[in-house]
């Protein structure tokens, strides 16, 4: 066996679910889960400055006022960061949320009988009933 290839093992999949996904539906998904990873970061950064902040003016005495204050200040500033952030975060988990529920809720069973299903190259092929035609 030649150094270019690389052995593999495949293992078929037993059984894969399909849902319908409306663009609409598409573009509310990517708009929420881009802002989502974003904001949960910026949550978590906010939070982590401010513990150290935190931490540093318990433990340390500013060696002047102005270096007191520009702590403080930085304080108010991720505090600040942590709520807006953190809400925005909150809600857009929400947002992602229910569009997911919404698709899944439309999932169609399979066509067929228990013992049969039927495959959508047959349901291609079958004719189609209507109430005007059955006359």
């Amino acid at each position: 066996m030649s150094n270019d290839q690389i052995p593999r093992k495949t293992h078929p999949v037993q059984h894969v679910e399909t849902f319908e996904v409306t663009m609409e539906e598409l573009d509310r998904l990517e708009e929420s889960g881009a802002t989502v990873g974003s904001d949960a970061q910026m949550t978590l950064f906010f939070a982590s400055v401010a513990v150290t902040l935190v931490g540093a003016l318990c433990t340390t005495e500013p060696r002047s006022d102005l270096i007191g204050e520009a702590f403080v200040s930085a304080l108010a500033v991720c505090i600040g960061g942590f709520i807006i952030c953190g809400y925005r975060w909150h809600g857009s988990g929400g947002k992602f949320k229910k569009v997911i529920g919404r698709i899944r809720e439309r999932q169609v069973g399979p066509v067929g009988s228990e013992e049969r299903e039927l495959n959508p190259d047959e349901l291609a092929v079958m004719p189609s009933h209507s109430k005007e035609h059955e006359g």
